[in-house]
C-alpha cells in the first residue's frame, strides 16, 4: 500500500476526530481547502462519496477505527471508538505521528519557522529489534550504561519496545541474570539477531501492564504506593492538562493550590519530574519520599553555596523504603 493512500486515511481520521461530528460536505470542503487533492485535475478536486465510503471500510480494516454515521438531523460522521485514540497505544501513536508528519509536509514552506525536538541516537537499532520480535529471535547486544564500562555481547529476549521522552527502550528478558531489564537504545554499541534460536514470549506478559504502575521506564525496587502532592500556582493547570500518571486524581482545590493523589512506583524518573517543578510542588506523603526530596533540596542549596533553613530529614519509618533503595538519587543505567 502506497504512502500516499495511508496519508489520506490518516488525514480523514484526524479531520473527523478533531471535528467530533461532521458532514460529508464539510469533509469535502476541508479536503479542497487543505490541498489534499492539489495534484488532481482542477475540475475534479472534490472527494467522491464512493471513494469516501471505500476509505471508511479500509480504515476499519487497517486501523480498527470505525467511522460511523448519525442519521438524525442529517448525515453526520464521527469516530465511534474515539476512546481508542486517547489511550496512548500503538494505534493512536501511529495516527498522531502520521498526521503531524503530513501536516509538516503540507507546510514545508514554513520549515524555517518550525522547530522540533532532537531525538537521541539509537533508532538504527529499532529495525533489528522489531524484526527479531516478529519471529521471537533472541538478540546479542553490546551495551554501555552511563558511567559504566562496555559490556557484552550478551543475550536478551526482546519482549517489547517503548518510547519515553524522545528515547526508545527495549524491554527484554536477560537469561544471564534471570530478570526482565530495560535497555536504552541510545546506549547500544551493537546488536545482532540470533537467527537460529527462538524464545517463547510469556503468555501473561503485556507491556502496558508492565509499566502500569510506573511514571516512566524505571520499575526499580519501590512497590507501588499512594503519593500525595500539593501543587501551587499556575503549575496546577499544567498538571491538570497533562497528568503525571494515569492514576492521578485531584482531591482538593483552593485558590492557592490543589492536592493530587497518584498510585505508582516513586522511582528516580518520577522524583526527577517533581524536582523539575521546583517549589511549585510539595510531597505531602509518604514521609520517606518527602524526606528524600528535602535532602536533595538541601544538597542543591549546598551546591550553590546557599544556606538552607529547612530541618534535616528524619529517618524513613521502617518498612516504608527498602534498604539500599534511593530512587531519588540513584539514576538507572
Amino acid at each position: 500500500m502506497s504512502q500516499n493512500i495511508i496519508r489520506k486515511y490518516v488525514w480523514l481520521i484526524d479531520t473527523i476526530h478533531r471535528a467530533g461530528m461532521i458532514t460529508f460536505k464539510e469533509i469535502n470542503q476541508r479536503w479542497i481547502d487543505e490541498e489534499m487533492s492539489s495534484n488532481a485535475d482542477p475540475d475534479k478536486r472534490d472527494l467522491e462519496l464512493r471513494t469516501f465510503h471505500k476509505w471508511r471500510d479500509n480504515i476499519a480494516d487497517i486501523f480498527g477505527i470505525i467511522i460511523a454515521c448519525r442519521h438524525v438531523g442529517g448525515y453526520h460522521y464521527y469516530i465511534e471508538n474515539a476512546d481508542d485514540l486517547k489511550r496512548g497505544n500503538l494505534r493512536s501513536w501511529i495516527i498522531d505521528t502520521l498526521a503531524v508528519s503530513d501536516l509538516l509536509v503540507n507546510n514545508k514552506m514554513l520549515k524555517d519557522r518550525i522547530m522540533l525536538e532532537e531525538v537521541p541516537e539509537g533508532r538504527e537499532f529499532l529495525t533489528v529489534i522489531l524484526a527479531a520480535m516478529k519471529e521471537n529471535h533472541p538478540v546479542n547486544i553490546t551495551y554501555q550504561g552511563f558511567g559504566r564500562p562496555v559490556t557484552g555481547p550478551f543475550p536478551v529476549q526482546p519482549y517489547a519496545v517503548r518510547m519515553f521522552k524522545q528515547r526508545w527502550y527495549l524491554v527484554g528478558y536477560s537469561p544471564s541474570i534471570d530478570q526482565i531489564r530495560i535497555y536504552a537504545l541510545d546506549r547500544f554499541k551493537s546488536i545482532e539477531t540470533v537467527a537460529d534460536q527462538r524464545f517463547e514470549l510469556p503468555s501473561d506478559f503485556n507491556v502496558a501492564d508492565y509499566f502500569k504502575e510506573c511514571y516512566g521506564t524505571v520499575r526499580g525496587y519501590e512497590e507501588p504506593q499512594f503519593v500525595k502532592l500539593r501543587v501551587y500556582g499556575f503549575q496546577v493547570n499544567y498538571i491538570r492538562s497533562l497528568r503525571l500518571h494515569s492514576s492521578q486524581e485531584e482531591v482538593a482545590s483552593t485558590e492557592d493550590y490543589s492536592d493530587f493523589t497518584l498510585y505508582l512506583r516513586p522511582e528516580y524518573d518520577f522524583c526527577q519530574a517533581l524536582l523539575a517543578m521546583g517549589s511549585d510542588v510539595e510531597v505531602l506523603a509518604p514521609d520517606w519520599l518527602r524526606n528524600q526530596l528535602v535532602a536533595t533540596a538541601q544538597a542543591m542549596c549546598e551546591r550553590y553555596g546557599a544556606l538552607s533553613t529547612t530541618k534535616p530529614p528524619s529517618v524513613p519509618p521502617e518498612g516504608e523504603a527498602k534498604q539500599g533503595s534511593t530512587p531519588c538519587t540513584s539514576a538507572p543505567n
